[in-house]
């Protein structure tokens, strides 16, 4: 299910995408201070300050933190300068390609596609629990070597994948405790290989999946020792293939 923002008549929302819209065109905040890229924010509304940031991505140039506090997404770049995208209702995830800006809108129960010039372009997903649907999507994920789009659907308890046309790719999963079922999926990353790492939140375990979604390994149990959780929220995975929890 795909609603496109553009007046084309098209559901394919990946037609209506900019492709090269260059960088940093952002909508730019009236009040600029400069980044401080040790520590970023403080509490607050203000431009530069944070409240209740839930998701982060980056890039060569920008990191772009949501914040479900402030209903929006701050974007610090390089150039000491800071940028902002509003009108989202509870922001908590959010991932990034060289064009293009995905975040989960979760009180929508959709996915937001902004270009670089922060234009809302299109809307991946609505309320619902079919294939293409969400309930409450949290953690998303962008693979840059085929343009797949991880959303974590955490309420149906799935993680769903489209390709770079918006086409669903792979439902992953249901309710449950088995290899490759999910309870309440909360973010997801890819790693260097291209394998798909999710957090299975209320299972206290982090799955692992090959290229092609199918199932590899877990780790991690309920409790507080080394190598346990106590929930698992978010993760990532380092350059040098080490998963971050």
């Amino acid at each position: 299910a795909v609603v496109s923002t553009q007046s084309t008549g098209e559901e394919d929302w990946m037609r209506s995408l900019p492709r090269h819209l260059g960088r940093k065109p952002y909508l730019r905040s009236p009040s600029m201070r400069p980044v401080d890229w040790s520590v970023m924010g403080r509490k607050g509304t203000e431009p530069g300050f944070l409240m209740n940031p839930t998701g982060i991505a980056v890039d060569e140039q920008c990191v772009a933190i949501c914040e479900e506090g402030n209903s929006r997404v701050q974007i610090f770049v390089e150039d000491e300068s800071e940028y902002c995208i509003t009108s989202l209702a509870n922001p908590c995830g959010i991932a990034m390609s060289h064009d293009n800006i995905f975040v989960s809108d979760t009180d929508r129960h959709v996915v937001k596609i902004y270009g670089r010039f922060a234009l809302e372009v299109a809307v991946l997903g609505g309320p619902g629990t079919s294939k293409g649907r969400f309930k409450e999507p949290r953690g998303i994920a962008f693979n840059p070597a085929n343009g797949d789009l991880a959303v974590c659907d955490t309420e149906n308890h799935r993680v769903q994948i489209f390709d770079v046309e918006g086409n669903l790719v792979k439902c992953m999963g249901t309710k449950g405790k088995e290899r490759g079922n999910f309870k309440e999926p909360i973010s997801c990353a890819y790693d260097k290989w291209g394998r798909l790492l999710v957090s299975d939140h209320c299972n206290y375990r982090v799955q692992i999946f090959d290229s092609h979604y199918q199932y590899i390994t877990d780790f991690g149990k309920y409790g507080k020792s080394s190598g346990e959780f106590w929930g698992v929220n978010g993760l990532c995975s380092h350059i040098n293939g080490d998963i971050l929890v």
